[in-house]
C-alpha cells in the first residue's frame, strides 16, 4: 500500500519514470511524457491538504499501473483518520459503468440481447406503446423517469429505507415515458436501477454477486463491493461531509442507502488501477467487452451520441478522453482516461463542495503538457455587433384577477401524493408532502416556475383548470389531476 508522499511510486511507476517515461504519440511517433515533481501533483490538492478537513485521493495510471498514488484531507473527522490510496470512497455514477459491463458481458454470452424489450425481463414494467430496449436504457435514451426525481415528486426521501420492490413500484407505476425511445438523451438513474434488476433476474443473482464473482475477484479488487447491504462493515470506509471550514463541516453519509446499479459502488484508488488495467488486457470475459463499453449510443435521428456504456467521450486540450464522474451525498469522484496515451486519472473526495473533474484534468496536463494543443484564449470582446442589444420585449404581467382560478388540490395517484394550490395575497405557493412550501412564479400563459421545476396548469375545453402537469428535470410531463377547489 502507498502511504508516504515519498514512497508513493510503485515500482512500476518508478521504472517508467527512470526511463523518462516515453509513450507513442497517435501519430506513431515518439513523444516524451512529463516528468513532475511529486510536490507539484500536490500542489493541485493543496486546498485540501489539511488534518481538519476532508479532501481527495488521487491515482495517476499509466500503462495499467500506478505511477502515482496520494490521500489529502480526513476520510473521518469524527476520529482523525487521514485519507490514503487506500481509503474506500462511495463512487456515486461511476457505479454506471460496472452495471453497463454486466449487461454487456451477459449481451455477449447470450444471456441477453442489448435489443430485448426490458419487459421480457421485467414483465411488471407497464406497455408504453413502443419498445425500450436494454440499449436505450444504458445510452439514457429510453424515456425512463428518474428514480431520485420520482422520489422527490412523491415526498419520498432518498435518506429514508426503501426495499428493491419500492423504486421498481415507483418506476412501474409511471404509464408514460419522458419521451419516445430512441428519441432524446436524458440522464436517468431509473433506466440504470432496471439495468440492476435485469441482471438480478436473468442470472439469479444480485448486480452485486455478479459483479463479485466476474468482475472483482478476477482482477483482485478486493475493496470494492456494490453496497446492497446498508448494515454491512466496509473498512477503511470514508465518511462524507458537507459545509465548509467557516461554518463547520456536518455528515452527510446516509447510511441507510443501499440501491445499486445506478450508483452504489465503493472502491479505493489502489483498487480502481485494476479496473484501468483491464481497459488495456481486456482480461475479463473472452475478449472485446471493453471495446463493446466504448461504444457510442445513437439516436432515432442517427445522430451519434457522446455517451457509451456509462463512459463520455469527450477531448482535453486536443487529447481525446472517455470517462465518468459521480456525485452524491458528499461524495464526489471523477476518472478519465487518456486512452491513445494509455494514461488516466481517478480522484475521489468526500466534500460535497469539490468538483473533482477539475483537479483530475490539473494533473493529468502535468504529465501530458507536452502531448497537449496549447491553453485556450479566454480573452472575449465585451463589444457585440448586435445593434439590437439593448431593446428587449415588454414585459407581460398575470393580472391579479386570474389567480384564483389555480387554486385548488391535485393528485397524482401512480405516486399516491396530493399537491395543493394556495393563494396568499397576490402570491400562489404550492404545498407539497415533506417540503417547504415554494413560490409559483409566473413565466407566460398557464406556465409558472418553482424553483427548478417547471409547472403547468392544464385547462379543460370550457377553460376551466383541470390538472397541472410538472417538469422535474429527469421526470417530465407527471400529471396531478385537480381533485378539489379551496
Amino acid at each position: 500500500m502507498v502511504h508516504e508522499r515519498t514512497h508513493a511510486l510503485g515500482p512500476a511507476g518508478a521504472m517508467v519514470m527512470a526511463l523518462a517515461a516515453f509513450v507513442l504519440a497517435p501519430s506513431g511517433g515518439v513523444a516524451q511524457l512529463a516528468e513532475p515533481e511529486p510536490s507539484e501533483v500536490d500542489a493541485v490538492f493543496q486546498e485540501w491538504d489539511d488534518e481538519g478537513l476532508p479532501g481527495c485521493a488521487v491515482g495517476v495510471m499509466h500503462e495499467g499501473e500506478l505511477i502515482y498514488a496520494q490521500g489529502y484531507g480526513m476520510a473521518n473527522l469524527d476520529w482523525g483518520i487521514p485519507i490514503d490510496p487506500s481509503t474506500v470512497f462511495y463512487i456515486g455514477s461511476i457505479s454506471k459503468q460496472f452495471a453497463a459491463a454486466a449487461v454487456a458481458l451477459l449481451h455477449m454470452e447470450g444471456v441477453v440481447s442489448l435489443d430485448d424489450d426490458v419487459r421480457r425481463h421485467i414483465p411488471e414494467l407497464p406497455d408504453y406503446g413502443e419498445t425500450v430496449t436494454l440499449r436505450h436504457l444504458i445510452h439514457h435514451t429510453s424515456g425512463i423517469r428518474d428514480t431520485y426525481a420520482l422520489l422527490n415528486l412523491a415526498g419520498l426521501r432518498v435518506a429514508d429505507a426503501h426495499d428493491d420492490d419500492e423504486y421498481l413500484e415507483l418506476i412501474a407505476g409511471q404509464g408514460s415515458l419522458n419521451f419516445p425511445p430512441g428519441e432524446e438523451y436524458l440522464y436517468s438513474n431509473g433506466a440504470y436501477y432496471l439495468l440492476s434488476e435485469t441482471v438480478r433476474r436473468a442470472t439469479g443473482r444480485s448486480l452485486g454477486a455478479f459483479t463479485e464473482e466476474r468482475f472483482f475477484q478476477p482482477l483482485g479488487m478486493e475493496s470494492t463491493h456494490f453496497h446492497e447491504d446498508r448494515e454491512r462493515i466496509v473498512p477503511r470506509r470514508a465518511m462524507s461531509y458537507g459545509g465548509s471550514s467557516e461554518e463547520g463541516f456536518r455528515q452527510t453519509y446516509l447510511g441507510n442507502f443501499d440501491k445499486v446499479g445506478a450508483g452504489g459502488l465503493y472502491s479505493s484508488i489502489e483498487d480502481f488501477v485494476a479496473w484501468e488495467r483491464n481497459f488495456l488486457t481486456d482480461e475479463i470475459g473472452e475478449g472485446g467487452l471493453m471495446e463493446l463499453l466504448l461504444t457510442r449510443g445513437e439516436l432515432n435521428s442517427g445522430e451519434t451520441l457522446d455517451y457509451a456504456f456509462a463512459l463520455s467521450h469527450g477531448e482535453h486540450r486536443g487529447l481525446p478522453t472517455v470517462g465518468h464522474g459521480g456525485s452524491f451525498m458528499g461524495f464526489r469522484a471523477d476518472y478519465v482516461r487518456f486512452p491513445e496515451e494509455r494514461f488516466a486519472v481517478a480522484v475521489f473526495c468526500n466534500l460535497g463542495s469539490i468538483n473533482p473533474g477539475g483537479p483530475a484534468r490539473e494533473v493529468a496536463e502535468l504529465y501530458l503538457e507536452p502531448l497537449m494543443e496549447p491553453e485556450p484564449d479566454d480573452e472575449t470582446d465585451p463589444t457585440s455587433d448586435d445593434p439590437n442589444e439593448d431593446e428587449s420585449e415588454p414585459v407581460a404581467e398575470l393580472s391579479p384577477e386570474v389567480l384564483p382560478e389555480y387554486a385548488g388540490d391535485f393528485r397524482n395517484r401512480d405516486l399516491g401524493v396530493t399537491y395543493r394550490v394556495r393563494l396568499q395575497g397576490d402570491t400562489l405557493r404550492m404545498e407539497r408532502p415533506r417540503a417547504t412550501p415554494q413560490v409559483l412564479e409566473w413565466e407566460e400563459g398557464d406556465r409558472f416556475r418553482a424553483g427548478g421545476w417547471e409547472v403547468e396548469f392544464l385547462r379543460a375545453p370550457d377553460g376551466e383548470v383541470r390538472a397541472l402537469s410538472v417538469d422535474a428535470g429527469r421526470a417530465r410531463g407527471v400529471h396531478f389531476i385537480r381533485v378539489s377547489s379551496p
